[in-house]
């Protein structure tokens, strides 16, 4: 016999909801804060680079 399927409340959605959305602004955070210091890298470079 098939188990019936598991189903959610509108208040444990808006919970996973809720934490996914965080879980990906975080990774977003961090993917903008790499971009920038990779910019920076960059920017280094090059001065380096025409100081030469």
């Amino acid at each position: 016999m098939q188990e019936p399927e598991k189903l959610f409340t509108q208040e444990d959605v808006n919970r996973i909801v809720k934490e996914r959305l965080k879980r990906e602004r975080r990774k977003r955070a961090d993917l903008l804060n790499y971009i920038a210091w990779l910019e920076e890298k960059v920017k280094e470079n090059k001065e380096a680079m025409s100081d030469e």
